[in-house]
């Protein structure tokens, strides 16, 4: 996963095949979800392209939002 400085719209044209946009924080700011050699693919194309839009890898253990995340059980739900 990665925070992006971009709108939807902004990040679209830098995804690769396997990574998508997991949220929309803002209308500024999104976080992007995938397989980690693509999404730090992205990272870089982002930052070739403007050195001063925020892109950065999130340090999670798992890719929430994504299709790497697997649905919490019914038996384990609240």
């Amino acid at each position: 996963m990665a925070a992006i400085g971009l709108s939807s719209a902004e990040v679209e044209p830098f995804l690769t095949q396997g990574v998508r946009v997991a949220c929309e924080n803002s209308g500024s700011s999104v976080t992007i979800s995938g397989d980690e050699d693509h999404v730090q693919n992205v990272i870089g194309k982002v930052y070739l392209q403007n050195r001063n839009v925020l892109a950065r890898r999130l340090r999670v253990e798992i890719a929430y939002h994504s299709r790497e995340s697997l649905p919490v059980p019914p038996h384990l739900r609240f």
